[in-house]
């Protein structure tokens, strides 16, 4: 009840203005209902929501806070509202870090939430991961990028080579996430299973993983840092045979 009457009042500083939204924005943010998620009593929009300088200036008191960086934020809604529901004991504040504005049909969806702001830059430079307090961080989200299109990708050089980089941003973003805190959490989403060799490069972990082609074997999947759409795809075989997974993934996702 104290870090929730805590968030509160740290974000009553961004005041909730009425903000014109579409018909599907407004029916998802009213279903959230202030008896089961922590929600504003109105909304704010995205620009009094971001931070352009240091998030401690602003928030002199924020420890233990959640970030969440990346380029592809179309799943927000489903990651922000999870943590707002009131089941999750220990609320936190989420700091949203990425080089490119939310969309406005992404933000009208979780502009009730309480606690979220946005810092424009990027998890690849130092500078905008201490503005967005990585020191004092608990947990850092590192969303895999949705940029690459495999139509034509067997019959086209170039695809292919697109198609080895699209880790690069995720897997430099978690190394430098780990120079600067090696105590925070990390949680990364890669596409390519073959990335997660890179992960750790030149560690012991690292050389031992890389010959190992199934991503249930390597260390970061076993401490719980590592998630692929591959793994989503097991999760959804095994559940034909086994229905209590779902219960299992309902209790660990606090539903």
């Amino acid at each position: 009840n104290a870090k929730k009457s805590q968030l509160r009042n740290n974000v009553s500083s961004i005041s909730p203005v009425t903000d014109a939204t579409s018909d599907g924005a407004k029916a998802l943010s009213a279903g959230l209902d202030k008896r089961t998620y922590l929600r504003l009593g109105g909304r704010i929009t995205l620009e009094d929501a971001t931070i352009n300088g240091f998030i401690t200036d602003k928030i002199p008191q924020i420890e233990d806070h959640l970030i969440i960086t990346g380029k592809d934020l179309n799943n927000l809604y489903e990651i922000i509202t999870s943590l707002r529901s009131k089941a999750v004991k220990t609320q936190m504040y989420i700091v949203i870090l990425s080089p490119r504005d939310i969309s406005r049909s992404v933000w009208n969806k979780i502009c009730v939430c309480e606690g979220v702001v946005f810092i424009r830059g990027s998890a690849l430079h130092e500078g905008d991961l201490r503005r967005a307090g990585i020191f004092r961080a608990k947990q850092v989200i590192v969303l895999a990028g949705n940029e690459y299109t495999p139509e034509g990708a067997q019959h086209n050089i170039n695809a292919k080579r697109e198609e080895a980089l699209l880790d690069v941003d995720t897997i430099f973003s978690y190394q430098c996430v780990r120079r600067l805190n090696a105590y925070c959490n990390v949680i990364i989403e890669l596409v390519r299973e073959g990335s997660i060799a890179y992960l750790d490069a030149g560690s012991d972990d690292a050389s031992s993983s890389s010959g190992r082609n199934d991503f249930k074997f390597c260390p970061q999947f076993a401490a719980g840092m590592l998630y692929t759409s591959t793994l989503l795809d097991t999760l959804l075989v095994q559940t034909f045979y086994n229905r209590d997974i779902i219960k299992v993934v309902e209790l660990l996702v606090g539903m």
